[in-house]
């Protein structure tokens, strides 16, 4: 798994899918070696065409915890309950952070409710 940030980001996602991929090789052949196998599938999610997120996560502010984290997932009189990346603690900024914090919130959800 790659990611990129930034400046780099948006230029990647301006770039065709070979295009990426081709980039993402060369990166992770550096650090692993020129026999690094392929990959047999790839995501490229240009996040910032995106109208929902524009590309933007999480992340831990300067004087900031995993308190605030922790805070953002408390639900309301046991009516509403939050999940996302930015209520993961371990794996804040992340879309499998996202989908873990929704089977969370699932779980609690089903613990109060059935």
């Amino acid at each position: 798994m790659g990611y990129s940030g930034g400046k780099t980001a948006r230029q990647l996602e301006s770039d065709t899918d070979e295009q990426v991929i081709d980039k993402m090789m060369r990166n992770f052949q550096a650090v692993f070696g020129a026999n690094l196998p392929k990959p047999e599938s790839y995501v490229n999610t240009r996040w910032s065409h995106d109208p929902y997120t524009q590309g933007s996560y999480s992340y831990y502010k300067t004087g900031s915890s995993q308190a605030d984290r922790n805070a953002l997932a408390e639900p309301v009189t046991n009516r509403l309950f939050f999940a996302g990346e930015a209520t993961s603690l371990r794996h804040p900024a992340t879309t499998h952070g996202a989908y873990l914090s929704g089977l969370r919130e699932a779980e609690n959800i089903k613990k109060i409710f059935c």
